[in-house]
């Protein structure tokens, strides 16, 4: 997480940003595709803070140098190009992977 000053707050939201007031629990982050629901006193706050979106570092990727950069933490979260939401792995997940997984080239990077 990455303090937000509170005059840059909807400018971050509108670059694709989860924020979140430092009083709130993890789990509860706001971005501009929620139902967002601030209390003015609490936009009025200058305890914000926030996680970039991750963008793509690398395509067509073989596993093992996803994985790799995964491990480095020069990656926040792989996944196969094929996969259609953005679900991916990220380093705490425990992973299985078919044979499939293990040949394929189209392994994504994102940061």
């Amino acid at each position: 997480m990455q303090d937000i000053p509170r005059n840059e707050l909807l400018d971050k939201l509108d670059a694709g940003w989860q924020v979140r007031r430092k009083d709130w629990h993890e789990v509860e982050l706001a971005d501009k595709n929620d139902d967002i629901s601030i209390k003015m006193k609490e936009l009025l706050a200058n305890d914000w803070q926030g996680t970039p979106p991750l963008f793509q570092r690398f395509t067509n990727c073989h596993c093992v140098f996803a994985f790799t950069e995964l491990h480095k933490n020069e990656a926040k979260m792989v996944r196969r190009k094929i996969y259609e939401d953005s679900s991916g792995y990220e380093i705490d997940d425990e992973i299985i992977l078919s044979y499939e997984d293990l040949a394929a080239n189209d392994w994504e990077v994102w940061a």
